[in-house]
């Protein structure tokens, strides 16, 4: 079950994925996509995990049509890890972003060049995605695609598909995208960004 506060934002129960949604309709407090591409100069890695988190398919080192299959944790972690080691090579610290005052996010963008976003087409085991679930807005917070329509519309299988990861640069056009959301996947993300971004360590 996904809980919704009145800004669309808010986790009421811990542990539970935000639905997003297609659609606006103002009788439904369902979050979409846009609303969590916020901040001008931010890249956003959008994670499309497909059906890889449920009960049943939670299993690490598995493939799934030739693809390397992860886990909640293995997203945790990969998410910590890029999200420390790019806003450590790409981030001067005189960056500040300024986000649009009616926008209603609650988590500061002060100095994040980078957000991720992980988003699943299935209803996830509390216990495993509890992780995901509590993390703040851009830094792999998880959020449930209830009928698997996003995934559609970006072309990854909600259903038996290995996910993929996507990036969009701050212009909001799909700079990279890479089928599977593991090690290797992440990897190439890593590369990526290192083609076209100047370290600045």
């Amino acid at each position: 079950m996904s809980v919704i506060g009145n800004d669309g934002y808010d986790i009421a129960v811990p542990g539970t994925a935000v639905e997003l949604s297609d659609h606006e309709d103002k009788e439904d407090p369902t979050l979409r996509l846009h609303h969590l591409l916020v901040g001008p100069g931010v890249f956003h890695i959008i994670v499309f995990t497909s059906d890889m988190l449920h009960p049943k398919n939670i299993r690490s080192g598995t493939t799934i049509k030739s693809v390397l299959a992860t886990t909640a944790q293995d997203i945790g972690k990969e998410v910590e890890d890029r999200l420390v080691t790019w806003q450590a090579r790409y981030t001067p610290s005189s960056l500040s972003v300024s986000v649009d005052s009616n926008i209603n996010v609650k988590a500061s963008h002060q100095g994040k060049m980078f957000m991720v976003h992980v988003i699943s087409a299935t209803a996830v085991d509390a216990a495993a995605a509890s992780g995901l679930a509590t993390k703040s807005h851009g830094e792999g917070r998880l959020y449930l695609d209830k009928d698997g329509v996003l995934h559609g519309k970006y072309g990854v299988a909600a259903a038996g598909g290995p996910g993929s990861i996507f990036v969009l640069r701050p212009d909001s056009y799909v700079g990279y995208r890479v089928v599977g959301a593991g090690r290797p996947a992440w990897q190439d993300v890593d590369d990526y960004l290192s083609s076209i971004l100047t370290s600045i360590a």
